[in-house]
């Protein structure tokens, strides 16, 4: 099997926050033989309370943002090694205000995204943010 084909034996490492405190369910990281490093935020919860930041879409984004640089620091990459995206909103209508926020934490040449409407997310969320990174 060649190395970069997924097999049902594959591993993955989780990777902690900096501070060493154990992450809520809002984020992992997971380095795997594949040559790549999956990052999941699942909404923009607050680590310090495990709810969803108050503020609506614009909050929310940036909560990601931040817990997603946390992440990635603490593996050792940052957001110029993205290479796809996918954004779940709750209401489409939020698109630009995410986008805004999303726009200012990549440059060209900017990952692969998906954006893609869904009926609710966890905690009551209107949106998630998931990542896959280069190793």
């Amino acid at each position: 099997m060649s190395p970069s084909a997924p097999s049902s034996h594959a591993s993955e490492t989780a990777v902690g926050e900096p501070s060493g405190r154990a992450r809520s369910s809002s984020s992992t990281c997971r380095a795997s033989p594949w040559r790549r490093v999956g990052v999941d935020v699942q909404v923009g919860q607050d680590p310090a309370t495990g709810k969803v930041v108050e503020g609506g879409i614009e909050a929310e984004t940036m909560r990601i943002f931040r817990n997603l640089s946390a992440v990635l620091e603490a593996a050792g990459r940052s957001f110029d090694d993205v290479a796809r995206a996918g954004v779940y909103l709750t209401r489409m209508s939020d698109f630009n205000a995410m986008n805004g926020i999303y726009a200012a934490h990549f440059r060209p040449p900017f990952p692969a995204r998906t954006t893609i409407g869904v009926a609710a997310l966890p905690l009551g969320a209107c949106v998630e943010i998931d990542l896959v990174v280069k190793a």
